[in-house]
């Protein structure tokens, strides 16, 4: 994930959408992974594919994060929680009746929480020091800041469509582009709503928007849980990239802030009156729009 190192007002406009054809799915019987990456002047690619015709042009709009935003709370949705400690007991969700996909996916987010940058889990099992550093040089360049989300959005999604033998699966619903790609799959798209009642399930995709313009991609991650509090607000239990300390660069090249990313669960208050959310430590912490999330099972033909 791209996001500015101050709070100039900066949006690129979106990439165009992928034309090739045979893009759209991927066999999983092919196991054999690449990884792309994309100029980050107006996307940024981290896509890890297990197939060799999975789309490489993955954008992610420059991100801007209003310091005014970093205290606010929507009304009329109650207080929030401490970070990071529910204040209600965990639901414990049985994986019976979930698709093998959906299971698959649960156990990845099982597998990468908790990968430190630095460690052999991370550095060579999920990103080499020398690629993370490329990524964060590039973004430096144009005053932006490389965060690893998409790139574990997609690793996920890849690994799991791997485990799932005899079927295709989507897996170029990723990013940015998610939401867009999620809509051309029947039923895979779920707008967050205020007030709505449908709700996520474990395993799904989540996107978030930054609430003034919801046009502007924030983050994307993955729904671990769903518990909802004594006051009306709900504890989103998630498991992201892009968590930690970000690495920054300047325009030279030269390091200005030493990275330690982690692969991690995160503890979202979220707002059901307002469709507000608790957002990235890397983006201050500001609230967010939950702008939808997508159904994995209906990426599987």
């Amino acid at each position: 994930m791209l996001t500015p190192d101050d709070d100039t007002a900066t949006q690129e406009a979106p990439a165009a959408e992928d034309q090739s054809t045979g893009s759209t799915e991927q066999s999983t019987e092919s196991t054999e992974s690449t990884e792309s990456t994309e100029s980050t002047e107006s996307t940024e690619s981290t896509q890890q594919s297990t197939n060799t015709d999975t789309p490489t042009d993955q954008a992610e709009g420059q991100q801007n994060s209003q310091s005014s935003e970093n205290s606010e709370q929507p009304e009329g949705s109650g207080n929030p929680p401490a970070d990071n400690a529910p204040d209600a007991q965990s639901n414990g969700q049985s994986t019976d009746g979930y698709s093998d996909f959906r299971k698959a996916i649960l156990a990845q987010l099982d597998k990468w929480a908790g990968a430190v940058e630095g460690t052999d889990h991370f550095d060579k099992d999920f990103m080499a020091p020398s690629v993370i550093a490329d990524q964060r040089k590039a973004a430096g360049k144009q005053g932006i800041t490389y965060t690893t989300c998409i790139a574990f959005q997609q690793r996920v999604l890849n690994d799991a469509a791997a485990a799932v033998s005899g079927s295709k699966v989507h897996t170029n619903v990723v990013g940015t582009l998610a939401e867009s790609r999620a809509k051309q799959i029947d039923g895979a798209w779920h707008d967050g709503t205020p007030g709505g009642t449908d709700r996520p399930t474990p395993g799904d995709i989540y996107l978030l928007a930054f609430k003034e313009t919801p046009a502007m991609f924030s983050h994307v991650g993955y729904i671990k849980s769903i518990t909802v509090n004594s006051d009306g607000t709900e504890t989103w239990t998630t498991v992201d990239g892009g968590q930690g300390v970000a690495g920054k660069y300047d325009a030279d090249g030269n390091v200005t802030q030493v990275g330690k990313e982690k692969l991690a669960e995160v503890h979202r208050t979220y707002y059901p009156d307002t469709d507000l959310i608790k957002g990235e430590a890397n983006q201050g912490g500001a609230l967010r729009l939950l702008k939808g999330w997508v159904d994995v099972d209906k990426l599987v033909d």
